[in-house]
């Protein structure tokens, strides 16, 4: 990815790389231009259920083709999404919703809503543009909403250009290898989620997407990092904590720990048995990381995470 290129446009990247594995679900290698194919679909039902012109559309997010192909189609079109947790209760959906300005009165999609089959099969209308051709993704905006840990969650408008920034900053720390692949260990509806999609599709690399109906299913995930040479993913401490006797294959090269901090003894353990931690401190209106652990770099026993990613400025304000 470079300065003058990089994109979050599928259609651009999949002008570029056509035949470049974008995602792995299951046995499924799925190419870029297939993951196009599916977005312009996607494009097609929207129009057909009128949805182009909405000022903004909430989703349920799951970590599903399905549900990349809309995320990835909304951003072409510069159509905004806020990201609803799939394991929210619908009443706790419409609370969460209707306490956020810009997603008051938001068409929903969900299960009850988006087509159980191909796009198509369910009907759709012309695509109104090529996406390769537009820049209407540097329109595009995300609201997420925040955990809650610190009060009431609370919605977070996030732009392409942030997060076209950030991964910018994660590829100055990792870099990129030939043949990385990303397993979606993280919850697409939040920002940690969100963007190893959007890191991957800026540097036309690879996701895995967890099995089908697994969730975040770990003795599942470390299937997957073994089945599929996945070397990049990405944990909440909780679940670091459960996989400190497993040993990774080679093929894993970074394993960035956040949401919370870890504690020292989970990180030594993890390390012990060959787990590749890097410490992470992020925030979702920051568009996720603000510090990271140098790629390479010995575990630190007083915890602490720095230096800042590329391009951030910290402060210390009221002792805080």
């Amino acid at each position: 990815m470079t300065q003058g290129s990089a994109s979050l446009s599928l259609g651009r990247v999949a002008g570029e790389g056509a035949h470049e594995i974008a995602l792995i679900d299951g046995d499924q290698l799925v190419t870029y231009a297939e993951l196009l194919a599916g977005a312009r679909a996607a494009q097609g039902w929207l129009a057909a259920q009128g949805l182009l012109d909405a000022r903004l559309l909430a989703s349920v997010a799951e970590a599903s083709r399905r549900h990349i192909e809309l995320v990835l189609g909304a951003v072409d079109l510069g159509l905004p999404i806020a990201f609803v947790h799939p394991r929210l209760h619908p009443a706790e959906r419409a609370k969460l919703l209707n306490g956020f300005e810009h997603t008051r009165a938001a068409p929903v999609l969900d299960a009850s809503t988006l087509p159980s089959s191909g796009w198509e099969a369910a009907g759709s209308a012309p695509h109104p543009q090529e996406p390769s051709t537009t820049e209407a993704w540097r329109r595009w905006q995300a609201v997420l909403f925040t955990s809650g840990s610190t009060g009431a969650p609370k919605g977070v408008l996030l732009g392409a250009e942030q997060f076209l920034a950030a991964a910018r900053a994660s590829e100055k720390n990792l870099g990129w290898m030939a043949g990385d692949r990303w397993l979606l260990s993280l919850p697409v509806a939040h920002v940690g989620g969100l963007s190893i999609v959007l890191r991957c599709l800026a540097a036309r690399k690879t996701v895995v997407l967890p099995e089908s109906g697994s969730g975040l299913d770990l003795g599942r995930s470390t299937r997957a990092v073994e089945r599929h040479r996945v070397s990049l993913m990405s944990l909440v401490p909780t679940q670091l904590e459960k996989l400190i006797d497993w040993r990774p294959p080679p093929s894993l090269r970074a394993a960035l720990i956040g949401g919370a901090a870890a504690r020292a003894e989970t990180l030594r353990a993890a390390r012990a048995t060959g787990i590749p931690t890097l410490t992470t401190y992020g925030a979702t209106e920051a568009c996720s990381q603000l510090a990271t652990q140098p790629l390479g770099s010995p575990l630190r026993e007083d915890g602490a995470v720095r230096p800042a990613v590329a391009g951030t400025r910290l402060e210390i304000r009221a002792g805080r």
